[in-house]
């Protein structure tokens, strides 16, 4: 941790909450709402992508893939760049390349093209998320650092809440490349925002050859047991949300929702996620982020339960619209303190442990939409064993990371 000599406490804290201002909380909540709103702006657009590209509709879902791929493998590589030349051009560098991916995908006369703009998103997608979380990791730590990560994250929960329905009416209105340029001129003025803000890593802490020991840094960190529990909680919470994603439209679509009732379902679920990051961040110096961490993950097996008992009875609408509402809702209280306490569990590499867990979730993610999907017609009940076991994983891993 980078925050001077002086001892900890609420002066320092403060202080640095302080440096860590209001600008700099926009400027990594809107980073960190890249991968919402690149996943999500343009699923009621793919219809329209695979006829207009002239592809099935199972090819012109390989663009999910082309991005979720680099996004969790680029976290590496970015964390240890980050580590070594500042926090601050990776951000720039991954802003950049974000705005060029855009700009391809809108472009792109073909669905290689396509696929070729996705990886250049979540390549920048990449750098952006792992540079902005270890610039937290350096100005602050413990109960504050979470409240922070919730801040942001409460700013990134605007994504799922605005990213369908804002790409359901550009589709409409102006075609589905017209989502890749809204995603494009975002992105430019987040690059002034990130050219614009202080760097956070003192050049006496960096590590020039940080990523040369990249592979031994891993395995140092997979021996750490707190750090190791830690990721499994994060990393299965982050699963049980992204089945639900993954998952979502074809539920909706066997239900009967229309699709203007799928992107209303999607903000109303953003929304709850939204007010329960909020009261989390309000909450989490009190209560403690392992009493936080709790309360979500068994919100997240009640809303396991609901889809449960949906999925063997007639797959009633309100218990399904239930269970996912609540799994969106625990996500709010457990992203933010749980990648609190992977940092803390590696202070001398933050960027890298932070890396790690985001790399390890988005591989986790891919195979979640791919376990959702084993069950063409009925959707229902391969998401809700994935929920289930995901949250049982994750309470289990918070569990054994409590004892000392």
């Amino acid at each position: 941790m980078s925050t001077g000599s002086a001892a900890p406490g609420a002066a320092v804290g403060s202080a640095a909450e302080r440096r860590l201002g209001l600008r700099l909380v926009l400027l990594l909540g809107g980073l960190a709402t890249v991968s919402p709103f690149a996943t999500d702006m343009y699923l009621p657009a793919l219809p329209e992508i695979a006829d207009e590209l002239g592809v099935g509709q199972s090819t012109v879902q390989a663009t999910l893939t082309a991005y979720l791929v680099p996004l969790a493998l680029g976290q590496l590589l970015a964390g240890s760049v980050a580590d070594a030349r500042g926090r601050r051009p990776v951000v720039v560098v991954g802003s950049l390349l974000l705005v060029q991916g855009s700009v391809v995908c809108a472009t792109a006369p073909g669905v290689a093209v396509l696929c070729a703009g996705r990886v250049l998103q979540g390549l920048g997608g990449a750098a952006a998320m792992v540079a902005g979380r270890a610039m937290v990791a350096d100005l602050l730590e413990g109960r504050r650092a979470a409240r922070a990560f919730i801040a942001i994250g409460t700013v990134a929960a605007l994504g799922p809440v605005l990213a369908p329905t804002l790409g359901a009416w550009l589709a409409g209105l102006a075609g589905w490349r017209s989502i890749f340029w809204a995603i494009a001129a975002t992105q430019v003025v987040l690059t002034a925002m990130a050219l614009s803000a202080a760097e956070t890593l003192p050049v006496a802490d960096r590590e020039p050859g940080a990523l040369r020991r990249l592979g031994p840094r891993i395995r140092t960190l997979a021996g750490l047991p707190a750090y190791r529990w830690q990721v499994l909680v994060s990393v299965s919470s982050f699963t049980g949300l992204f089945a639900y994603i993954s998952a979502a439209p074809f539920v909706a679509d066997e239900i009967g929702l229309s699709t203007r009732d799928f992107t209303t379902l999607f903000a109303v679920n953003g929304l709850g996620m939204l007010a329960f990051s909020a009261l989390s961040s309000a909450v989490v110096v009190r209560l403690g982020r392992r009493r936080l961490i709790a309360t979500g993950l068994w919100t997240t097996l009640a809303g396991a339960g609901c889809l449960a008992i949906a999925a063997c009875g007639t797959g009633e609408v309100p218990l399904v619209l239930a269970g996912f509402f609540l799994v969106c809702c625990a996500k709010g209280s457990v992203g933010g303190a749980s990648l609190s306490l992977a940092a803390s569990a590696s202070p001398d590499a933050p960027a890298v442990a932070l890396a790690a867990v985001g790399s390890v979730q988005f591989l986790a993610a891919g195979a979640a939409a791919v376990a959702t999907g084993v069950s063409p017609g009925h959707s229902l009940v391969p998401v809700t064993v994935t929920i289930a076991a995901a949250g049982l994983l994750a309470l289990a891993a918070h569990r054994r990371a409590a004892r000392p």
